[in-house]
């Protein structure tokens, strides 16, 4: 059973941030956007995260990026795309 954004994401309605925004205007569990529109907005979120990062791009990961998009399996895309998003996160010890 999906989540409502707020379960992801801190913000009270009316607080004019981005995620207030998207559910507004898309829905408690952005169900007003397309399967497309959802991987659109997943990319850019990702790629002006990777932006903002230090570092570089191993040329081992440029090779198995090459790879993965070769993949025609879209349920395994979508499964590695939620693990590694996941596995980005960052990590609070307590």
């Amino acid at each position: 059973m999906p989540k409502p954004l707020g379960y992801y994401v801190d913000f009270s309605p009316g607080d004019e941030s981005a995620s207030d925004e998207l559910r507004d205007m898309f829905g408690e569990y952005l169900e007003k956007l397309t399967s497309k529109e959802k991987f659109f907005l997943i990319a850019a979120i990702a790629a002006q995260q990777a932006h903002d990062l230090k570092g570089m791009i191993s040329p081992a990961v440029h090779a198995a990026s090459s790879g993965i998009l070769c993949d025609k399996d879209k349920t395994d895309l979508t499964g590695l795309l939620a693990a590694l998003i996941d596995y980005a996160k960052p990590v609070h010890h307590s």
